[in-house]
């Protein structure tokens, strides 16, 4: 029997790439096989020709051993933050920074739309 992989909601990953391509950033790939240590299995500069909705297909891919945790780290170098994507009984997105870098997040992922104004 055939499986069909879903596609990933590119509104997911989109504000991030936007922010990591104004600012000095990388992608990392590591599991965490067995719970105890961390095993790096890529690290590349960021590019928006790799920082697409398929990078999640990554954990599909490269899965941890014997059922531990994955993460895709996308890595604000100049602005030390972090946003970790970690799939393990689920799919969890943490941030880890700086207040400023935190509040450009949040603007991008939670934009409010304005209103037009009514005339008067």
């Amino acid at each position: 029997m055939e499986t069909q992989r879903r596609r990933t909601n590119p509104k997911l990953v989109q504000p991030f790439g936007a922010l990591a391509s104004r600012n000095e950033a990388s992608i990392l790939y590591a599991t965490n096989d067995d719970g105890a240590f961390l095993v790096p299995h890529w690290e590349r500069e960021f590019s928006a020709e790799h920082w697409t909705p398929d990078i999640l297909s990554e954990f599909e891919t490269t899965p941890a051993e014997q059922g531990g945790a994955q993460h895709l780290v996308l890595l604000f170098r100049a602005r030390q933050s972090a946003v970790i994507f970690t799939k393990h009984s689920g799919l969890q997105i943490d941030y880890y920074g700086s207040t400023g870098m935190w509040q450009e997040l949040s603007d991008m992922l939670y934009r409010k739309v304005a209103r037009p104004s009514n005339g008067s």
